[in-house]
């Protein structure tokens, strides 16, 4: 029974460190996207209306607060919840996402986990949950993440790319100065 559990359990965690994963590509993406469509619009607005100092020191720390925000939501926390220094998702929130994922897993993986969880262990709970863990031991949590996904996020990318060949063969490269 423990060693099929241990199977579940290992399968859950290994589920988990790639959901952090993927919210890190995923983050990584929007971090450079979102961050350098935040810096063009800042150049451009100094550049075409020539601020005064007090204005462009309030646009740089409104740039360095917003990009620092982008930081801390997209990349830090993330890192943190996979390094496990911060609380993140337990086996109960990713049984339910898996449960979403694998139809022929639905509520079972759940209800393994909240067996695990009761303190009252008799012969008839752990051959219940011997039972569930077997059922659900050939399914492969982790297919439940897929990484190619964050391919959709990576035509965001495009856009920054283009704002920078425009710029280059328009002849404005001074607004990066």
């Amino acid at each position: 029974c423990m060693s099929k559990t241990l199977i579940i359990q290992n399968k859950l965690k290994v589920f988990i460190r790639k959901y952090y994963i993927d919210l890190l590509i995923k983050g990584g993406i929007l971090f450079f996207v979102l961050g350098f469509l935040y810096f063009f619009f800042t150049l451009f607005i100094e550049y075409t209306l020539w601020l005064k100092p007090l204005y462009r020191t309030i646009l740089f720390w409104l740039f360095i607060l917003i990009e620092s925000a982008l930081l801390l939501f997209y990349i830090i926390i993330p890192t943190l919840k996979l390094l496990g220094l911060r609380k993140g998702i337990d086996a109960t929130q990713a049984s339910k996402i898996i449960g979403k994922h694998f139809s022929q897993v639905n509520d079972k993986l759940l209800n393994l986990v909240q067996l695990q969880q009761n303190h009252e262990q008799t012969e008839l709970l752990l051959a219940c949950i011997e039972q569930k863990a077997n059922d659900l031991k050939s399914i492969p949590f982790s297919n439940a993440i897929n990484f190619k996904q964050n391919l959709r996020y990576s035509k965001y990318l495009l856009l920054p790319l283009f704002l920078i060949i425009l710029t280059l063969l328009t002849g404005k490269i001074d607004l990066f100065k």
